[in-house]
């Protein structure tokens, strides 16, 4: 395979589980990009930009300092920005060791790796109650995926070192409540912080609210999902799981959730 045509300045690849704010956190690094930025959603790493880019596929979103735009017509743009959903760090690289980075998306000056990770207590009982909202031949979907929540959170520990380009952790929990966080953040990845997209709800929008809450994304409840589930045999016996609970606390510490979990998990023991 010749190499790919297109050609960026930074390359934003976003990895996260679905319902992880992921989503959130794209369009907040692309409302902060100068220059032109091209955003294309759910990405399999083995997809070339131009398998992507023809009449039959959804090539994606083009934005101007970031304000989104209708068409786009350079091989070039100053920021490209995509995501891969439900995949395993470790799969993500075995792939990308096959297929050669510059033949499947393009040449970049800057490449981050941006792990997003959201608490396991939110994101499951937002995984359970998404399940009616997924198509029927949803690829990688599995709402209870233990083991790939584990893979991420191991990645975000620093146990694993898959992700090889310029790795930017994001919790997901503390990037909606700091503000600091976030501004730390923006430098971490070579963005002006101005803080434009925080309160934009995207894409499908949230689970529960969908985007009622667009402009207003602070008003959602996202820390308290959990709550939804707390009862639920099925979403519990996630949490038996001993190495959940130890990463959850080793990275979000002791939160009302965990708490409420193990107890009742002890009682029912």
């Amino acid at each position: 395979m010749i190499a790919s045509i297109y050609s960026f300045g930074n390359e934003y690849r976003i990895i996260g589980m679905r319902r992880s704010g992921q989503h959130a956190i794209a369009n907040w690094i692309i409302r902060q990009t100068r220059g032109s930025a091209w955003y294309i959603n759910d990405i399999n790493p083995n997809q070339s930009i131009d398998d992507l880019n023809n009449p039959r596929s959804q090539p994606g979103q083009w934005y101007t300092d970031g304000f989104e735009q209708e068409t786009r017509t350079s091989t070039f743009s100053d920021n490209l920005v995509y995501n891969h959903e439900d995949w395993k760090v470790s799969d993500i690289q075995t792939v990308n060791t096959i297929c050669q980075h510059d033949q499947y998306i393009g040449t970049s000056n800057i490449r981050y790796d941006v792990l997003v990770l959201r608490d396991p207590c939110n994101l499951f009982a937002s995984r359970y109650y998404f399940r009616s909202g997924m198509p029927q031949d949803a690829q990688r979907w599995q709402w209870n995926d233990v083991d790939l929540w584990k893979s991420h959170a191991r990645e975000f520990l620093g146990k694993t070192s898959h992700l090889e380009n310029r790795k930017v952790v994001i919790s997901f929990n503390q990037w909606v409540e700091d503000p600091a966080y976030r501004a730390a953040l923006a430098g971490m990845l070579g963005l002006e912080f101005t803080d434009r997209g925080v309160n934009d709800v995207w894409h499908i929008g949230s689970t529960f609210d969908v985007k009622r809450f667009d402009g207003q994304a602070n008003r959602m409840d996202t820390s308290g999902r959990w709550k939804h589930a707390a009862r639920l045999p099925e979403f519990l016996d996630i949490f038996r799981d001993n190495e959940v609970i130890e990463l959850s606390q080793e990275i979000f510490g002791m939160t009302q959730a965990t708490n409420y979990i193990t107890q009742s998990l002890a009682r029912h023991s």
